[in-house]
């Protein structure tokens, strides 16, 4: 008989625009439905759209051939009174709940459910993240442990850092416990385009907003003395915080040539990443950075912060780690402006061997095998 899982999130395929937890779902979903029945509670909204997606609202549907059974949530229905029925309907013997700050598909869950829920925190309390919107979200966490709710939660993490931040927030005794996210797997062989001395493709795919820091790198840019080019992919989260880059854009020299390409469908990442020589993203935190592993397995060596689970790229030859400075990154951007192509094929190489060991299937496994078990 096997344990019956509910996932709860706002967002879930075909949406997209929220980035990584909602491929972070799905890509659970794809390795464990073997030996778990997922049911999914969500919305049949995307990201900042009050268009409705194409599924049919408030009605259980397969998801990928009966990898699991979801119900997107008209506006409606996502209240009080409708998601503890579903959860009584399903009678789940887990419930993970994904992020923090929602109160229908975070709070109510946890609140309702008599057993302990599983809370993964999705990089939500590492530092860079707490300083965005930090007023608001500092009172939310005091609403939710003066509530005591917390005290009903299993956190779920995905290093040891992440641990470190979630028993900062919660205390040293609060119940933490790591499970890695699964990546998506591709069996075709990336193309590689030729890399010229003093000519650089970057490419970054994300959210736009201050998280991602695309402001940093267009200040980093300025200082450039080669040839750059940078298409950005990505939903807009924060218009404000756009305008400011497309200023910052008008202001570089014609040397930097960049260019907002609009959004990107997760199944086209892949195939979009072949024309570009590397991937820049020098977020403030990431939880797993899906489009930095996809970037790497697809050839793309790396530009990013120390603040992902990606780092000692410089050691694997797969990129930089760089301080969160327009000076630093304008060396890194330089410096690999300056490879040639057989320097830039072995970086390439190397970046594909070290994502491809850096992922253990077996260890995620017995990673969710005891998340599950938990009591």
């Amino acid at each position: 008989m096997k344990l019956k899982i509910l996932l709860c999130y706002e967002y879930f395929l075909p949406a997209y625009k929220a980035g990584g937890p909602i491929q972070s779902l799905a890509n659970l979903i794809r390795n464990l439905n073997e030996k778990y029945d997922f049911y999914v509670i969500t919305t049949n909204k995307d990201l900042g759209s009050n268009e409705p997606l194409a599924v049919i609202p408030n009605k259980w549907q397969d998801f990928e051939n009966g990898k699991a059974k979801v119900i997107y949530l008209s506006n409606e229905k996502t209240k009080l009174i409708y998601i503890k029925k579903l959860i009584q309907e399903i009678n789940p013997d887990k419930i993970m709940v994904n992020g923090i700050y929602s109160i229908p598909f975070s709070i109510l869950p946890s609140y309702f459910f008599p057993n302990k829920t599983i809370m993964h925190v999705r990089g939500m309390l590492h530092p860079g993240a707490l300083a965005q919107k930090s007023y608001k979200k500092k009172l939310f966490l005091i609403g939710l442990k003066w509530l005591g709710i917390h005290n009903k939660i299993v956190f779920c993490a995905s290093d040891e850092k992440e641990v470190s931040f979630t028993k900062a927030i919660f205390g040293k005794n609060s119940k933490v416990k790591i499970a890695q996210n699964f990546p998506a797997t591709y069996d075709t062989k990336p193309e590689i385009i030729q890399k010229e001395v003093g000519d650089l493709k970057l490419v970054s795919i994300a959210l736009i907003g201050p998280m991602k820091n695309h402001a940093l790198v267009l200040e980093a840019l300025a200082l450039v003395k080669s040839n750059v080019s940078w298409d950005i992919y990505g939903p807009i989260k924060d218009n404000k915080y756009w305008e400011y880059c497309k200023q910052l854009i008008e202001a570089l020299p014609e040397n930097i040539k960049v260019t907002y390409k609009g959004e990107v469908n997760p199944k086209r990442v892949f195939e979009t990443l072949k024309d570009y020589h590397f991937f820049i993203l020098p977020s403030e935190s990431e939880n797993f950075g899906h489009a930095l592993y996809e970037s790497m397995i697809a050839g793309k060596p790396i530009i990013t912060s120390h603040n992902t689970p990606w780092n000692n790229l410089e050691i694997h030859n797969a990129g930089y780690n760089v301080e969160l400075n327009p000076e630093a990154i304008a060396l890194a951007i330089q410096t690999v402006a300056n490879l040639d192509n057989q320097d830039y094929l072995v970086k390439v190489e190397a970046t594909r061997f070290f994502a491809k060991n850096a992922i253990n299937e077996k260890v995620i496994n017995n990673q969710y095998y005891n998340l599950f078990q938990i009591k």
